[in-house]
């Protein structure tokens, strides 16, 4: 039996300039595409986990656009893991734009990593972040999910 716990995370929507591609990394955890983020360390604020997350799975520097929401939705936020671990996240989901750095997957948390067309992600997505691209895209901010 494994071991229940909630998850504070962060979510990244990193678009491209012309907003019809997202970046995604393949998780080495769970072998779906996913944005990049990931839980804050002791003592850091979403903001800065969020920048240091999507750096770590991506190879890029980012900025932050702009808050979208926060997500918890029981429903789409509860994912199990293949060692019998369950997480509940709560998310804060934020839009973000490349800044520098080099596209390349740390092999630690992403095994790859690739732009996909917004209107055509991948079946294996993790199942709760169209609906935060989604947000993004037609300019959602403050969704409590």
């Amino acid at each position: 039996m494994g071991i229940d716990r909630i998850t504070p995370g962060t979510a990244a929507v990193i678009l491209d300039s012309t907003k019809e591609q997202v970046l995604l990394h393949l998780r080495d955890d769970k072998p779906m595409w996913s944005l990049p983020g990931g839980p804050p360390d002791f003592g850091e604020s979403f903001a800065d986990a969020m920048i240091r997350e999507a750096n770590e799975e991506t190879g890029y520097q980012i900025k932050i656009n702009r808050l979208i929401g926060v997500y918890s939705n029981a429903d789409f936020w509860i994912f199990d893991y293949p060692d019998g671990n369950r997480a509940h996240a709560f998310a804060a989901a934020f839009e973000c734009a490349v800044t520098g750095g080099e596209l390349k997957a740390n092999m630690k948390d992403s095994l790859a990593v690739k732009w996909f067309p917004v209107a055509d992600l991948p079946d294996n997505i993790m199942p709760m972040h169209p609906k935060v691209i989604n947000d993004c895209i037609s300019g959602k901010s403050g969704v409590i999910f």
